[in-house]
């Protein structure tokens, strides 16, 4: 469908600026007709706005920047408007912790995976899509990404792909009998029997883990409030269901052809089956050509029961910043649903493989000949849409694999497997009762007993500030560790563990004041002796400080 960018651009600014004179009129004012854009309007954008004028910065990951580049100067010359756009590359998966990091430094439209929304919303980095494009999203794309797309009812983004999830390729001149692909317990006498390997990123990532308790039916899935914040989970995986899982997952870990990786690069070594997704599917046809080959996960037998793997289903979505000039705003959402429709979807899978949420594009002949894309279809009966979970959570679940790996049987006791699965549940139940979704909490190398003045802090989370604020990140803090081994810790803002509010690594060893104890380390960290340490954390003033002192 092709979409009538100048109506839609008149819409938009006409509303744009209707709200932003209600919010700076009289408080009393109540125009029940202020949040429906769908009336026809006749704002002439032409003559109206200078659009050169506005600038707007779109991130997008490197392989889009060329592209991304060509269909914002084919929006320009559609709507003839003379927006300036600065197109920068940065990946999905930063996008979110930088924009949480700087929401004001941040781009006006950006890219970013769909299991960061929650955070975004909480950071208030997205501006709730406008009703009449959210009915255009929901009738354009399919439902698993709109469902992506929406916090608590309400739409905040804009789906770009419906690909982001897992299959198989293998080489099709090792297993010459797709039967094999059935049955782990057959594929893995078959790899075996060829000398390869079986990749699979099971011991140190929950997203591919997630796989085998999927397939016997757990569930995980975490609430969020309006704003964003989690606010409870159902998880099952800690059941008679979760046992047959991990049995599952042991025969494989603990075989010989076991090799933990997702990358398709592992075909240039010694693996005749890579689990991994579209994005790997250049590097597997550059290593196997026409060897290469595509099918869904398979499946595995306990007790005499069968299970078929299941996986995660995923969207890369496109997000607006919020904005304070009303016709900016206008121009960002415009833009962004320009970018998000099926012109530039299709674009986007002919240039770069990527597959449609589209549902005309996904319905193409290309799309549908597509193998890779075609496997990832079929994997999709068996995949559950990805929610938003807690980042802990994702540290949390990742250790079942390793655990599992290092009972060091493909036939494990139920008893050890229940008690790697209690470990479990004690570490998610922390997440929610101990640790606030806001403010400071101090991470690295956890060889350290941790207490805050005036009590225990739980996971970690910096609670007793000693100036009132209505901003958790902003005061003063005074906490004592016992370090029992040497050990580096920083802090972070809660659910970025990677980053802080200053810089990318967080508030650490460069924001020692003079006079505090420490040496640098890795990612930052301040490394300590073996000791007790009173530590001050005080973010009041334009920097940080943070001071170690010895006990």
């Amino acid at each position: 469908m092709k979409t009538n960018w100048r109506r839609l651009l008149a819409v938009l600014l006409s509303v744009m600026m209707l709200l932003t004179l209600v919010a700076c009129g009289d408080s009393s004012t109540n125009d029940s007709s202020s949040n429906n854009d769908s009336s026809d309007s006749t704002a002439n954008t032409d003559s109206d706005v200078d659009t050169s004028s506005i600038s707007i910065t779109v991130w997008c990951p490197e392989a889009a920047v060329e592209l991304t580049t060509s269909q914002l100067a084919a929006y320009n010359e559609a709507n003839g408007t003379s927006i300036q756009f600065t197109v920068e590359a940065v990946g999905e998966g930063e996008a979110a912790t930088n924009m949480i990091t700087d929401v004001t430094a941040g781009a006006d439209i950006y890219f970013f995976a769909q299991d960061q929304l929650a955070r975004l919303v909480q950071a208030g980095a997205l501006t709730q899509v406008s009703s009449s494009l959210a009915d255009t999203i929901t009738s354009e794309n399919d439902a698993g990404s709109v469902a992506a797309a929406t916090v608590s009812g309400s739409i905040y983004a804009f789906p770009l792909t419906s690909d982001n999830g897992y299959f198989v390729y293998y080489d099709k001149s090792v297993i010459t009998d797709e039967s094999v692909l059935e049955d782990q317990t057959a594929l893995i006498e078959a790899v075996s029997a060829a000398g390869k390997t079986i990749a699979f990123e099971l011991t140190d990532n929950g997203w591919y883990a997630a796989a085998y308790f999927f397939a016997t039916g757990c569930v995980s899935d975490w609430s969020t409030d309006d704003d964003g914040t989690f606010t409870g989970y159902t998880d099952t995986f800690n059941s008679e269901a979760g046992i047959i899982a991990a049995k599952g997952m042991a025969e494989l870990v603990n075989s010989s052809v076991f090799v933990n990786s997702s990358s398709a690069a592992s075909f240039s070594s010694d693996a005749a089956v890579v689990v991994t997704g579209t994005w790997d599917y250049t590097t597997a046809s550059e290593a196997l050509g026409d060897n290469l080959g595509c099918t869904d996960l398979w499946s595995f037998t306990v007790d005499g029961e069968t299970y078929h793997l299941g996986s995660y289903s995923g969207n890369k979505l496109l997000g607006v910043k919020p904005q304070t000039d009303a016709t900016k705003a206008a121009y960002c959402q415009s833009i962004a649903a320009y970018l998000s429709d099926e012109e530039c979807q299709q674009e986007r899978f002919d240039t770069l493989a990527w597959g449609p949420s589209n549902v005309n594009v996904q319905a193409s002949d290309a799309v549908q000949e597509n193998i890779a894309l075609a496997a990832f279809a079929a994997q999709s009966e068996y995949a559950t849409p990805q929610g938003q979970y807690p980042n802990a959570w994702w540290d949390t679940f990742k250790a079942i694999g390793a655990s599992i790996q290092a009972l060091g049987t493909t036939s494990p006791a139920d008893s050890d497997l229940q008690s790697i699965l209690d470990t479990y549940t004690a570490g998610i139940e922390s997440i929610l009762s101990s640790a606030s979704t806001q403010g400071w909490v101090i991470v690295g190398d956890m060889d350290v007993s941790w207490s805050c003045t005036g009590g225990e802090n739980g996971e970690y989370v910096l609670t007793e500030n000693q100036v009132e604020s209505d901003d958790p990140y902003v005061g003063i803090w005074e906490y004592d560790i016992t370090v029992t081994g040497e050990s580096g810790f920083r802090v972070v803002m809660y659910g970025a563990w990677d980053a802080g509010d200053y810089d990318a690594s967080g508030i650490g060893y460069t924001h020692l004041t003079e006079g505090s104890v420490g040496t640098e380390g890795g990612d930052n960290n301040i490394v300590v002796d073996p000791g007790s340490y009173h530590v001050t954390l005080d973010t009041t003033g334009d920097t940080p400080a943070i001071t170690v002192v010895a006990n």
